[in-house]
């Protein structure tokens, strides 16, 4: 009868194990890639002697350093974000770099401000879109015309409404320039979540740059992978590759996520380096909810035309959602018989101590690593951590708000076709 109770006990239990594991291999792994990353023990490293990196040559007609680094800086209708942020990037420290802001055609007197601060910052640039432009994406346009306008021979592309964490932000990022990188993933995030739906916005784009972080640095965390996208916020790449990849030429009849849609087109395996250190962190501030709504239809919309990477990713996590289900109905089903069994004959639990050791130890393992890990990637980012009922409810939620997303971009699927 015990033997008889003991094989009935293990099959929850077996499979609890089983999606315990598949969730390390496909989700907690990158977590622990993350955190490595975080604490300098693995990533791209190389020669510091690049040769177009030469930061000794001059530009032509003055004294100063050429620049090692171009920031570029689309811009549409933000003015009040683009003063308050704009002084930020013009103070980083240890290294020759330039900031090119290119205005999307605005209407709230950007041109004219940037005419009048240009004069007083040496390091800023300004260029812009033409109103006549038509047909075209702006945004895509801006990006492209502030590459083109780049006097350096690496790119940073940030945003108007975000601020870099620290004043060695560039030059922290500048560290992985080397003469076998294309592209630098930076971190960038929503600051000081307070709602609902920004702590859920956080969560997310968290989540998200640490699934680009595992493909670009391949399944050893070795740097040997192939990236697939990155966050336009903070993404650093050679001006060469993308003017040899023609930049988005590839996107050009469809909306999209920039950072994905760049990463795509000119990430190459072994060439991508991560750079998510605290001092290279970029602060973005919570747009409207609207808006979040919008960006997600459009990130999920990219993926779609991204390279098989991005779909791998999509079915790790798909994995991932259904061994949480999976795992919390093996648990469950497993309280049941424990309780009904050990009601009926208390005597039996010293029999069957080992199995309820190994369902407690899946029950633990469930709840607690994702929490710490992420609490340990949030507090070495100097990021708001997200409590557990967060994580656990992000978890739970995510794959049912994934489907939901699928239909609305089914739904506004003509939406995302531009007119040629």
């Amino acid at each position: 009868m015990d033997l008889m109770l003991s094989l009935l006990s293990w099959p929850p239990v077996a499979v609890a194990a089983a999606c315990i594991l598949l969730l390390w291999w496909a989700r907690w792994r990158d977590y622990r890639l993350t955190a490595r990353l975080l604490n300098g023990r693995t990533g791209s490293s190389g020669d510091d002697d690049d040769d177009d990196d030469d930061a000794s040559a001059l530009m032509a007609g003055n004294m100063h350093m050429a620049p090692k680094v171009t920031v570029v800086v689309p811009c549409c209708n933000v003015l009040p974000q683009l003063k308050e942020n704009l002084p930020a990037l013009l103070e980083q420290e240890g290294i020759a770099y330039e900031v090119v802001v290119v205005d999307e055609a605005s209407s709230d007197g950007t041109r004219e401000w940037l005419e009048y601060y240009s004069e007083q910052q040496r390091r800023l640039r300004h260029t812009f879109v033409p109103p006549t432009a038509r047909y075209v994406d702006r945004r895509k346009l801006a990006i492209t015309l502030g590459v083109r306008a780049a006097r350096a021979p690496w790119v940073i592309i940030t945003q108007a409404d975000c601020r870099p964490a620290y004043p060695t932000w560039l030059a922290t990022m500048a560290e992985h320039f080397h003469s076998h990188t294309d592209i630098v993933l930076g971190y960038a995030n929503y600051e000081e979540p307070s709602t609902r739906q920004e702590h859920r916005a956080a969560y997310e784009r968290l989540h998200g740059q640490i699934r680009r972080y595992r493909a670009a640095m391949g399944m050893g965390g070795k740097g040997n992978g192939r990236a697939w996208g990155g966050d336009v916020a903070n993404l650093a790449f050679r001006k060469e590759v993308f003017m040899a990849q023609q930049g988005f030429a590839d996107f050009l009849t469809t909306a999209c996520d920039e950072g994905d849609a760049l990463v795509s087109t000119m990430a190459t395996a072994g060439r991508t380096a991560v750079c998510c250190q605290t001092e290279s962190t970029v602060w973005q501030s919570f747009p409207f909810t609207k808006s979040m709504h919008s960006m997600r239809l459009i990130a999920r919309e990219t993926l779609r035309h991204l390279t098989p990477g991005a779909r791998r990713s999509l079915w790790r996590e798909g994995a991932a959602s259904a061994s949480l289900y999976v795992l919390t109905i093996a648990l469950a089903a497993h309280a049941v018989w424990a309780a009904l069994t050990y009601s009926a004959a208390p005597e039996r639990f010293a029999t069957l101590f080992p199995i309820e050791i190994a369902a407690m130890a899946c029950l633990v393992t469930a709840l607690a690593w994702p929490v710490v890990a992420l609490r340990r990637i949030t507090h070495a980012m100097e990021q708001t951590p997200f409590s557990a009922g967060r994580v656990w409810l992000q978890a739970y939620l995510q794959p049912w708000r994934n489907m939901a997303e699928k239909v609305a971009r089914y739904r506004h699927r003509r939406d995302f076709l531009r007119k040629q």
